[in-house]
């Protein structure tokens, strides 16, 4: 069996916390064969990395999670370089030329959903949905569940392959969903996930699995407080996730990240 999580977050992220040895570790404990690093509007993915992983037969799988100029997310898997402020059709374009695949993420989330950016009829929407390979049914930190049934329709429609991705910022979050294929040799990823649909998994025991929806719970009053989002306001956006990372780096380095079971379980959550 071959597991793979679509769609997570290095420290090359402007929102990410994530090294690669931590990475690493996180799937040598749940037993991920592969990963693709999707950091938003980057890719920089040294040879040091893929060499660090390949060590342990674990394959990295490059990638982008481009915001359009109107704020949707889209994936790029397969990919080399990216460019900024690109129109829906451009990203489409720019993927496709390098032999990309495309990966709709959350597609109905708020601000960064395709669904809820563009009109679902406008020419650009039909072209993302004719192009591309994989839509999320299942996003470690937005809850898909009123969505569920239309995003199979769309599926199915336009014979899209549904995965999961567990959208991991920070170390504990990797995993959080996985996709599962009934393979045993991992040389081929590309070739594999075009050929089969995975079974799609979620963490059922692993003490270092945090969904990122559920550590917001207890801030979420706060955080929308018109007092924050005035303070929020008055503070520069990258000065606001400097600080962010400043105080959160010790809670990933001091957290003690190998206090999962001895054997990580999923339970399925497709036929």
């Amino acid at each position: 069996m071959i597991n793979i999580d679509f769609h997570l977050h290095t420290n090359k992220s402007f929102d990410g916390y994530n090294s690669y040895n931590q990475i690493l570790k996180q799937c040598i404990l749940k037993n991920i064969h592969a990963v693709a690093f999707t950091d938003h509007d980057v890719i920089k993915i040294p040879q040091k990395a893929y060499r660090l992983f390949e060590k342990h037969n674990i394959n990295i799988i490059p990638g982008c999670e481009f915001t359009t100029d109107k704020g949707a997310h889209i994936i790029g898997l397969f990919i080399e370089y990216n460019k900024l402020n690109l129109s829906l059709d451009e990203v489409v374009d720019l993927v496709e030329k390098q032999n990309g695949l495309l990966y709709i993420p959350h597609p109905f989330k708020k601000v960064s959903g395709v669904f809820d950016v563009y009109p679902r009829n406008s020419d650009s929407i039909q072209k993302l949905l004719l192009k591309s390979s994989f839509i999320e049914l299942y996003n470690g930190g937005w809850d898909s569940g009123k969505y569920g049934s239309e995003i199979k329709k769309i599926s199915k429609k336009y014979d899209l392959r549904l995965v999961a991705g567990s959208d991991a910022h920070k170390p504990w979050q990797i995993g959080y969903y996985l996709n599962a294929y009934n393979q045993e040799d991992n040389k081929d990823i590309r070739a594999l996930i075009l050929q089969e649909s995975p079974k799609l998994l979620k963490i059922k025991t692993g003490k270092t699995v945090v969904k990122r929806s559920d550590e917001k719970k207890y801030f979420v009053g706060l955080r929308n407080s018109t007092l924050i989002k005035g303070v929020k306001k008055m503070v520069p956006f990258k000065l606001r996730q400097s600080f962010k990372k400043i105080f959160t780096y010790p809670k990933i380095y001091f957290k003690s990240l190998n206090k999962t079971h001895s054997k990580v379980k999923y339970t399925q959550l497709n036929d």
